[in-house]
């Protein structure tokens, strides 16, 4: 009898370790999320510091900031910060998506320990039946 409570509690210990587990995972998705909108907030800062810089520059040499190559650099500046930008969003995402497939995963797990556990118990306590029948 002690051996089927065994089998069951070792089944359930290892499930909540896995539960806690995916918990663990889900809460990282959160985290990585603020990441990700960090990560976002740099690029755009680092965009508006190089414009203005470039701004700047263009104006204290003279030269019109509305067409020619001020304009054509000011182009170059959002379309390189939107790609940094599309790379991070899919960065970020693939993260989560990872991340949520570890949670989905653990959880897997912890419902196969303890069907293990309750299959080990069974199996156990039919082995100790079958072993006082033996013994007559």
């Amino acid at each position: 009898m002690l051996g089927v409570v065994s089998a069951i509690g070792a089944g359930n210990a290892e499930a909540t370790q896995n539960e806690l587990a995916a918990s663990d995972a889900e809460g990282e998705q959160a985290s990585e999320s603020l990441q990700g909108i960090n990560r976002r907030t740099s690029i755009r800062k680092q965009m508006a510091q190089a414009l203005g810089s470039e701004d700047v520059a263009y104006a204290a040499s003279g030269v019109d900031l509305s067409f020619g190559t001020a304009k054509a650099a000011r182009a170059d500046a959002y379309r390189e910060a939107d790609l940094a930008l599309n790379t991070a969003t899919g960065t970020e995402q693939s993260r989560v998506s990872r991340l949520a497939e570890r949670a989905a995963s653990y959880r897997a797990a912890a419902k196969n320990a303890r069907r293990m556990g309750i299959f080990n118990a069974l199996s156990g306590g039919l082995d100790n039946v079958l072993s006082f029948k033996e013994r007559g």
